[in-house]
C-alpha cells in the first residue's frame, strides 16, 4: 500500500471515529434526558399576566442598558482612538514616555 492510500485510509478512520464518538454522545444525552426528565404530576398554577409583563419590562430595560453601555463604549473609544496620534505628540506623553525609560 503506497503512503498516500495509508494516509487516506488513516484520514477515513479518524473522521469515521469521531464522528461515531459525536453520535454515541448524542444518543446518551437524549437518553439521559429522557430518563432524568421531572414531569410533576400536578398542574402548574397558572401565571399571573401581571407578572409576566412586569418580568418582561424588566428584562427588556436591562437590555436596553446594556446596548446603551456598548454604544457609549463605542463611541469613547472611537473617539480616542482617532486622536491618539496628537495624544502621543502631547507634551505630557512625551515627559511619560522619557520617565519610563529612565526607570
Amino acid at each position: 500500500m503506497s503512503e498516500f492510500a495509508q494516509g487516506l485510509q488513516l484520514s477515513v478512520w479518524g473522521l469515521l471515529v469521531t464522528f461515531v464518538s459525536l453520535g454515541v454522545l448524542a444518543l446518551l444525552m437524549v437518553f439521559l434526558r429522557e430518563l432524568f426528565n421531572e414531569k410533576s404530576s400536578a398542574d402548574p398554577e397558572p401565571a399571573d399576566s401581571q407578572d409576566d409583563l412586569s418580568i418582561y419590562w424588566e428584562e427588556l430595560r436591562i437590555k436596553a442598558a446594556g446596548i446603551a453601555v456598548s454604544v457609549a463604549t463605542l463611541q469613547s473609544d472611537r473617539k480616542h482612538s482617532a486622536n491618539l496620534g496628537a495624544l502621543l505628540e502631547s507634551p505630557l506623553a512625551k515627559s511619560r514616555i522619557q520617565r519610563s525609560h529612565n526607570e
